[in-house]
């Protein structure tokens, strides 16, 4: 019995220390990747704090005292005079207003056409889905210039409706691929139920399929905001008034005016402004995201 007892601690011992060894070997494997991605994190992270102390620095004490220096006086009324008297009030309002109708209208168009792809057996169905997936292999920058010429011969340039068409259907591609794995895999006997209780097509794609495809499309919701939030070459191209510029191209005017103008530390409230509510929503939806990427490769 002695004799067990110490082959079971002895093998216990080996264990852990395998185990031990295992750790560590997993852990060499991966440090260049951890050294990657921390030196990158840290620049992020350093670069975003240097830019909020820089919001909050009277604009006399950058010149005075360098860009390296902590405040002497915490000049909150830089993010009045930037929402105010350099208009980030309302390019930030345009922005809310792209992103979010750009959101919701991208949203609902790849949900229609993946359920349909997905669900509906019809002839040429297959050349259509080969087609949005060739779609994904063409630069969109190759569009560029005879969409402009298409907008421009429609009367949408400098509108707010070539905003939107263009966030609507700038990543239908993707998104409904992204969501055709959802809608293929639900099974069959829930649109028979459906059916059978008095809906219609319309109906039972609201009700039943759509919730049900919600990881697919919480995640491509969150992909279209951000995205649209961040946009710059579109706004660029299509929009000439400055009163409908998003936050994006705005900051980006405005830089250039605080070239000749004693602004700097204002821009940088402004751009503080730009990027807090995306970074929180970012914070706030990750795991949302991991779900819905996830389990639509899982499902695919």
């Amino acid at each position: 019995m002695a004799t067990d007892s110490v082959r079971s601690m002895e093998l216990a011992q080996w264990q852990a220390h395998q185990a031990g060894e295992d750790r560590r070997r997993r852990f060499l494997r991966s440090l260049p990747a951890y050294v990657l991605l921390g030196t990158f994190s840290a620049s992020a992270i350093l670069t975003f704090i240097w830019a909020l102390i820089m919001s909050l620095r009277p604009n006399r004490e950058l010149f005075t005292y360098g860009a390296w220096a902590l405040p002497k006086v915490w000049a909150w009324q830089n993010y009045v005079d930037a929402w105010r008297q350099m208009r980030v009030g309302r390019y930030f309002l345009n922005t809310v207003l792209y992103s979010g109708v750009g959101t919701i209208g991208a949203v609902i168009i790849a949900a229609c056409t993946a359920y349909v792809l997905a669900r509906v057996k019809f002839r040429g169905r297959n050349l259509i889905y080969y087609l949005f997936l060739i779609s994904l292999m063409i630069p969109g920058y190759l569009a560029l210039v005879p969409r402009y010429f298409l907008m421009r011969n429609i009367g949408l340039v400098d509108t707010y409706v070539v905003i939107f068409l263009l966030a609507w259907t700038g990543g239908l591609s993707f998104n409904m691929f992204l969501l055709i794995n959802f809608f293929e895999t639900l099974p069959t006997e829930l649109e028979e139920a459906a059916f059978i209780d008095g809906g219609n097509a319309w109906w039972i794609f609201w009700r039943v399929m759509f919730p049900l495809a919600r990881p697919g499309i919480a995640t491509i919701a969150i992909f279209t905001f951000m995205g649209q939030w961040n946009e710059f070459m579109i706004p660029l191209i299509y929009l000439r008034d400055p009163a409908k510029y998003p936050l994006a191209l705005g900051l980006q005017i405005l830089s250039f005016n605080a070239t000749y103008s004693a602004t700097h530390t204002k821009l940088f409230a402004g751009m503080i402004i730009f990027m807090v509510p995306i970074l929180v929503m970012y914070l706030i939806l990750k795991d949302r995201i991991t779900e819905g990427l996830t389990v639509g490769a899982i499902k695919g």
